[in-house]
């Protein structure tokens, strides 16, 4: 359990944490048919969070939900942006949805940080009543 508004939820979290970055798995086999080196980078992209969520998991006990979340949000930020970023460098974003121009991936990518900030303001309200 945990301090504030958010717990710890064995099914929530590896939830959220696979479900979140599965696409950059799908996107790795996507790329390993075109290019075994972009492949091997959306993996490691795939991997980072999912390696940090997994820690932060087993550390459950000594670290709150909410700084947790973040972190993980975080991790998959950075590892989101990298893949995009370099895709599109590369000019292989069409491949993942030829209907989708690079702006789309790049909107898409505010979901992250959107995420992070309605999970502050949901924690803050929740530190709120607790106090209040």
């Amino acid at each position: 359990m945990g301090p504030g508004r958010f717990q710890w939820n064995q099914a929530g979290w590896f939830g959220a944490q696979i479900g979140s970055s599965l696409w950059l798995l799908i996107t790795a086999a996507i790329m390993f048919a075109r290019d075994w080196r972009l492949g091997l980078l959306t993996l490691a992209c795939f991997l980072a969070p999912n390696i940090v969520g997994t820690m932060l998991w087993r550390r459950r006990d000594r670290i709150a939900p909410y700084p947790a979340i973040q972190i993980m949000l975080a991790t998959l930020a950075g590892a989101a942006v990298l893949a995009v970023v370099v895709l599109h460098a590369a000019d292989h974003l069409q491949y993942l949805d030829p209907r989708l121009g690079s702006e789309a991936w790049y909107l898409a990518l505010l979901v992250i940080p959107a995420m992070m900030i309605a999970f502050h303001a949901m924690e803050r309200a929740g530190e709120r009543r607790r106090v209040g």
